[in-house]
Formats: structure tokens, sequence, C-alpha cells
């Protein structure tokens, strides 16, 4: 008997599962383009009841004869990319060209940049502004809130930088900019009179060509503060100073927008295909 059973409902389940397929078949077929779920709650719910998710997916779209399915939030998208494009270009700071960096070749791959100074001591800096743009805000005056124009996106993206005197050695230093709380905080602790650093030597390694997982590096948190001063007064004497700071920021702040820019009209150019 138990066995009847079993086979009752195993054919009760076929049988809802054809009619399950043969329904989702159907709607395959008045609606020969993809259908694009535009809500996380509508792709969650299309888990338990596609032929249902498919129906309601459906309401947030329509066809043109041009250019296939278009949905209403492609329509919202394409929009705001507009007005946001149109925004970006009217504070774009880099309408006459890139800011210069007195002494060093510029060359970039993307979001990789590269920068050379040749000489007896050749100095390369890289950096990615992926990921390197930030707000900074304005000293506020008074109780006010700030506004759009008190708060700046600045790209301050960590670098390496490497030595190389000719004989196959590089010593490389990976640097990063200081938080701004430390130095505000470094800052009251040591005057107003005190040099405080805008970037900081994270990590050190002498390595042959390229550099390899398999190089001892040695980290700042562990090296003797007298070393660590020494190796950033290296720095400086080779043109890694608050001046070449300054410029990288603004050459990497620029940079980083344009390809800000740049992906805003990629991605409208794509949502309107």
């Amino acid at each position: 008997m138990a066995g009847v059973f079993r086979k009752s409902l195993l054919s009760s389940a076929k049988l809802i599962g054809r009619q399950l397929v043969a329904s989702n078949a159907a709607c395959a077929s008045r609606t020969s383009l993809p259908v694009t779920l535009s809500s996380p709650s509508l792709r969650n719910f299309s888990m338990l009841n596609p032929t249902r998710a498919l129906a309601g997916a459906g309401l947030r779209s329509n066809t043109c004869g041009c250019c296939g399915l278009h949905t209403e939030v492609d329509k919202e998208l394409s929009t705001f990319l507009e007005k946001e494009i149109k925004f970006e270009e009217s504070t774009s700071k880099s309408k006459a060209g890139l800011p210069k960096i007195p002494g060093f070749e510029v060359s970039a791959d993307e979001s990789q940049v590269t920068l050379i100074r040749t000489g007896e001591v050749s100095v390369k800096v890289t950096f990615n502004v992926n990921g390197s743009a930030d707000s900074d805000q304005m000293p506020q005056i008074g109780d006010s809130p700030p506004t759009d124009e008190d708060v700046q996106m600045i790209s301050k993206p960590p670098f390496t930088v490497e030595l190389d005197k000719g004989s196959g050695e590089v010593l490389a230093f990976q640097c990063a900019f200081s938080p701004a709380e430390d130095m505000e905080q470094e800052s009251g602790e040591q005057g107003t009179e005190a040099i405080i650093d805008q970037f900081e030597i994270q990590e050190v390694s002498i390595h042959q060509g390229d550099w390899k997982d398999t190089v001892y590096t040695l980290p700042a948190e562990t090296m003797d503060g007298n070393l660590y001063d020494l190796l950033m007064d290296m720095l400086d004497e080779r043109g890694i100073n608050d001046e070449f700071i300054n410029n990288l920021v603004e050459f990497s702040t620029a940079y980083e927008h344009g390809k800000y820019l740049g992906f805003l009209k990629n991605l409208k150019s794509f949502v309107e295909k």
C-alpha cells in the first residue's frame, strides 16, 4: 500500500512538473527576447514562482522595433546618466589638459599611471587610481552644514617608489597617504611648527628585476625609528617631497575624474544599445 502511495505522489509530481515546464515554454514563446528582472525582490521571488516573475517583469518593459527590449529602469538610468555627465563635465578640472608633474615623464595604461625621472639615480613612481577617490571636506566656519561646494572628491592613491642606481638592484618603497585624523592628532601633539609628512612608508624591499612574492619585505611597523626617518630623508633628496606629493594629488584627482566621466559615458552608451 505504501508503495502505491509513493508512486501516486511521484506521478502527481511529474504531472505538475510537466505543466510548469509547458507554462514557462508558453511564456517564452510569447516573449522572444530575454526578460530583465528589475529589482532584488522580483529576482528572489522568481525562484519560487518563475511564471509569475516573468509576468511581473513584463509589466515594466516594452519593445521597440529598433533595438529590442527596453525597461523602465533603462530609461531612468539613461536620464540620470545624462544629467550626471553634464554636471561632471561642468566641474571637470582637466578641460585644458592634465596637470604637469615637473621633472617626471608621465605614461598611463587605463587606471595605472607611471612617472619616471631619469638621472644618476632613476626614480620610478607607479600608482593606480581605482578606488582612490574620496571626499575631502573643506574647513567649516560656524555651525552651518557643509554644502556640495565644500565637499570635493580627491584622489590619493597608494604609490610605489623605486630607486635604481643602474646596478640591477632596485630599492622599492610602498607608500600611502597619511590619514587626515592622524595628521591632525600629530600636529596637535607636536605644535603648529611641527613638520607633518603627507605620506608614510608602509614597507621597503630590495630586489633584482621585477618584484616577486618571494622578496623579503620590511614593514614600517617593525622598523627602527631612526632608520624610518633616514629613509624618508632619502626619498626627500630624490624629489619625493611635499611639492611632488601636491602635484601627484592634483594630477591623480584630474586623471581619476576623467576616467570616471568616461565610465559614465560608456555606461550610458551600453544602456541605450
